[in-house]
């Protein structure tokens, strides 16, 4: 009985460690992936290349977006949080074709997402941005 006691006690003891170490776990940044196969990795990056500020009300009514051409075919959604991570606003699908609705250089696709209304820029703290689908071509 003394046996299976410790056994008890040593596996609670694993699994304690093993969930602190998991809470201190960085999840910012890389590549998140959904399903069973592993090709709908299209990019591990993606860029801000400028926000739509317009001078005359000072407020921003979009976001320009650079990802790799290997995205092309696959949809992206973008959320824009506020403080205390509250969704200012939250984009439906967007379709990446290329070369995209805006400039890029060579190698990106550039994504001009717009606004359901403008945004106040001391507002805007963060930005995420998902990419789902197929296309694409995994560990480039």
């Amino acid at each position: 009985m003394k046996r299976f006691l410790v056994a008890i006690m040593a596996g609670a003891m694993v699994f304690a460690v093993a969930f602190a170490a998991a809470a201190t776990l960085n999840v910012n940044g890389g590549t998140i992936q959904a399903g069973e196969d592993n090709s709908v990795t299209c990019t591990d990056t993606a860029s801000v290349a400028g926000w739509g500020y317009e001078a005359d009300d000072g407020m921003v009514y979009n976001v320009r977006i650079f990802v790799a051409n290997d995205c092309a075919g696959n949809d992206m959604f973008v959320t824009v949080t506020g403080a205390g991570d509250t969704t200012l606003d939250n984009s439906g699908a967007v379709a990446l074709t290329d070369p995209g609705n805006c400039t890029a250089p060579g190698g990106s696709i550039c994504t001009r997402v717009q606004f359901d209304s403008p945004l106040a820029p001391a507002d805007i703290e963060d930005i995420h941005i998902v990419i789902e689908g197929p296309g694409g071509t995994p560990n480039d």
